[in-house]
């Protein structure tokens, strides 16, 4: 069976807020690029796929449909859908709104929100990636961050993201969980020069 991630930008009614759907079958990931606006209005409830998919692959032809040009396939030995609550709503937040790959060895994919839209962020980690977490924040923003055996993962969607030691930060505070997304902490930090090999606007 296949699993369907939908990957969250920021909320706007000019923008595009889901630009990338991860499709998850056996040991093989697909991306594909949204590549139509559908004409439809999604309500916020329950049974929008969109707003609420919960990572078990539910989500309608539809939507499905408006994601069919194929942008970059992958075999990694785990994928981890990005877990989470939502600040701003008190609420968990969809489950995969960002999507973190491991490929082999220190060698890790990030599939989610940067600064200008959705990236696919190469990188190489310092050590071993343990779990991996999307909050979100107002207007849907996802804030993303990688826990390692020793250290903490952030800025993910930036081509300079910043490993430090995990000891150093609190993620049981909001404020320092939000700063993460743009690789914000107050201490000694390790930066990290990845690739983006993708880059897709949030705007139509």
């Amino acid at each position: 069976m296949s699993k369907y991630y939908v990957i969250y930008t920021i909320d706007s009614p000019t923008e595009n807020r889901y630009p990338l759907l991860v499709k998850h079958k056996r040991n093989t990931v697909k991306i594909y690029e949204r590549t139509e606006e559908h004409e439809d209005k999604y309500p916020k409830n329950k049974n929008n796929p969109l707003h609420y998919h919960d990572g078990i692959g539910v989500i309608g032809k539809k939507v499905k449909d408006q994601y069919k040009k194929l942008i970059k396939t992958y075999k990694p030995k785990k994928i981890i859908p990005g877990t989470g609550i939502h600040f701003d709503r008190f609420e968990a937040a969809p489950v995969g709104n960002s999507v973190l790959l491991w490929l082999e060895k220190d060698k890790y994919v990030y599939i989610g929100n940067g600064a200008k839209g959705v990236v696919i962020h190469e990188f190489n980690s310092i050590d071993k990636i343990k779990n991996f977490h999307s909050n979100m924040a107002r207007y849907d923003a996802p804030i993303s961050y990688a826990v390692g055996e020793k250290y903490i993962y952030g800025n993910l969607g930036d081509d300079e993201i910043f490993a430090a030691k995990a000891e150093k930060i609190d993620l049981n505070n909001e404020n320092t969980v939000r700063n993460l997304s743009v690789g914000y902490v107050n201490n000694k930090k390790i930066e990290i020069h990845g690739t983006i090999i993708y880059e897709v606007s949030n705007v139509f």
